[in-house]
């Protein structure tokens, strides 16, 4: 089998590969900012029951420094995401392993080089031994519609862990 994907990076691509490696949904903020809110106001009726001030702020602090920590990457994400150049890249998934190529690299990879796949409707991610990964979206593969089911069966045979979301 042989599957294509061709596309020009985009920072909305390097924002949703992110959030797929970091097994979030592109929808994660409501979850922080609820959970926030939620910690606060528990903890301001539990400082007005037991009418004692330093529990509600206890409470305002860790929802504070919760949802800060997350702020903080996702500044950081946004901010790496500034940096792509949009320069087309094409990636060539065969049975001999996975072929990129930019206008300025062309490099070849056996499987045994990549450790872990993740694949629901928004594309692909490839991890590899060196700790990185590679965000593939959906809508760079060549077909009509995105080859989820095909691709993952095909990358199932290739990588031990292939985790596959529908």
């Amino acid at each position: 089998m042989h599957f294509e994907a061709k596309f020009a990076p985009t920072s909305e691509d390097v924002i949703t590969g992110y959030r797929m490696h970091s097994r979030q949904s592109n929808d994660v903020w409501k979850a922080y900012a609820i959970g926030a809110a939620l910690l606060i106001v528990v903890f301001a009726v539990i400082a007005y029951l037991m009418r004692f001030f330093m529990i509600g702020l206890l409470g305002v602090g860790g929802a504070v420094g919760g949802l800060g920590g997350f702020l903080l990457g996702e500044i950081g994400v946004r901010k790496q995401a500034k940096q792509v150049t949009g320069e087309e890249v094409a990636y060539a998934l065969s049975d001999e392993g996975v072929e990129f190529t930019s206008s300025t690299t062309h490099s070849r990879l056996p499987w045994s080089y990549f450790t872990k796949v993740r694949i629901d409707h928004r594309g692909v991610v490839l991890y590899t031994k060196d700790a990185t990964y590679s965000y593939l979206p959906a809508r760079a593969f060549s077909s009509e519609r995105f080859p989820m089911e095909e691709l993952g069966a095909f990358l199932a045979t290739k990588i031990k862990k292939c985790l596959i979301r529908r």
